[in-house]
């Protein structure tokens, strides 16, 4: 196995044309999947600071750590990484919006100089360092992703009871009906409505991830650890990535369920990609991303290579487009990412008012729910939107599911949508699904 001094770097740029992208932090190390690789990391150590280490990159000014001689910025002794909270720092901070609901998780970040590469196997295919703790936290994943292999007793190592929503049914219309009058109004055009779950959970968090993970990773699917709470996100979306100044996004709306019966699954996936509904809602998310490219992109370089593109995962159907620029030379990725969160898929447009709307409809807060998890360098950077997330603090375990409302939504569709989204997540830690209405 391959180890050096140097920090680590993401897999050879084959790999990443040919493997989806994922990554997460944990909080000492970070575990994440790239397609059907899982990367595994130990940081040198860990900033939790929001607002001044937010601050210092957008100035560009050096970063150093504590415990070495590196200067963060420009990112060259390094792996950048974190997960950037809705609504809190970055998202609000940034935006100059005010909100009273409290968060308790901050925007992490971190260096590292310890990693390895294990396969859908656990076999592991390339290894940077070997100090000793992070060896045994290799041997511990490794051994955890065996044992949360498809056996005949899938929950032995973790307990979940059923999920329990906020909303009523009636709860949820009430913001339904709210959000289409200002949508009738004229404030926006859609809105992200969310609605909340939670369970009691006991046992392994790293173990409940890696079965989220089968039979196939999301493309986008991390697991973080904090001192303030553990993330299992099942993502399959794609935020901002830049690869030599090249941006790149992939918004996501238009949802439709898997079935078993392979006719019934071909009806929905006609119905989805015939949807004027659908179709629409993409667009508005489609004009809101080429506008937040525009603002850092070289002039007459955003453009819309593919819309409506169809994508399967594994309970559901999802509308894809994509949305590319060039990035200015003066803008590091990083600088790209956090002018562009919150993205634009949860929130809905205008984004601004939109944000609004849902601190006053929701009233909760999303927590690490629709954040973003990424990995940076000099020049390359990859990053998700953690939907299909949940979030462990002590023995509950919160799960969040949503949707965007326009003008010609249906209540009780919305509502079902935002259940088969989660029910499968649900359904794999050996809970039972929520009825749909």
């Amino acid at each position: 196995m391959p180890q050096t001094d140097t920090c680590f770097a993401p897999p050879p740029a084959h790999r990443l044309e040919a493997e989806s992208n994922a990554l997460a932090i944990y909080s000492g190390h970070w575990i994440g999947f790239h397609g059907h690789w899982l990367i595994l990391a130990y940081p040198d150590w860990v900033e939790t600071t929001p607002t001044s280490l937010i601050k210092r990159l957008y100035q560009k000014q050096p970063i150093v750590a504590p415990q070495q001689n590196a200067s963060w910025f420009p990112l060259d002794e390094g792996i950048l990484y974190g997960i950037a909270p809705y609504e809190t720092g970055i998202a609000y901070n940034w935006r100059q919006l005010n909100t009273t609901i409290p968060s308790n998780l901050p925007f992490y970040a971190a260096f590292t100089r310890e990693a390895a590469i294990i396969d859908a196997r656990g076999t592991i295919v390339e290894r940077w360092g070997q100090h000793p703790e992070f060896m045994q936290l290799l041997d511990h994943v490794v051994d955890t992703l065996t044992k949360s292999a498809p056996s005949p007793r899938p929950h032995t190592l973790f307990h979940c009871s059923d999920f329990t929503p906020d909303w009523s049914y009636r709860a949820y219309s009430s913001a339904f009906e709210r959000a289409m009058q200002y949508i009738q109004a004229g404030d926006c055009y859609q809105v992200n409505l969310a609605q909340r779950f939670q369970a009691h959970f006991s046992g392994s968090s790293l173990a409940a991830f890696f079965r989220l993970m089968q039979p196939s990773p999301p493309p986008y699917a991390g697991y973080l650890q904090t001192p303030a709470a553990t993330i299992l996100s099942c993502s399959p979306e794609h935020f901002i990535s830049c690869n030599d100044k090249h941006l790149r996004t992939d918004p996501i709306k238009g949802t439709r369920p898997r079935h078993n019966d392979p006719a019934t699954d071909a009806q929905l996936r006609h119905e989805l990609i015939s949807s004027t509904k659908d179709k629409a809602e993409n667009v508005m998310i489609v004009d809101l991303l080429r506008n937040d490219l525009g603002r850092l992109a070289v002039p007459g370089s955003v453009c819309v290579p593919e819309l409506f593109r169809l994508e399967s995962f594994q309970n559901v159907h999802h509308l894809v487009s994509t949305v590319e620029a060039r990035l200015r030379p003066s803008i590091h990725p990083m600088q790209a990412l956090l002018s562009c969160l919150p993205g634009g898929s949860i929130t809905g447009a205008p984004k601004k008012r939109a944000i609004e709307i849902i601190a006053e409809l929701e009233g909760s807060h999303r927590e690490s729910y629709c954040g973003s998890q990424f990995l940076a360098s000099p020049t390359q950077l990859v990053s998700n939107i953690t939907i299909r997330t949940l979030q462990l603090e002590g023995n509950t375990l919160t799960l969040w599911g949503g949707g965007g409302i326009v003008a010609d939504s249906e209540c009780r569709a919305e509502y079902n949508e935002s259940l088969i989204k989660i029910n499968h997540i649900a359904t794999a830690l050996g809970s039972t699904p929520i009825p749909l209405r």
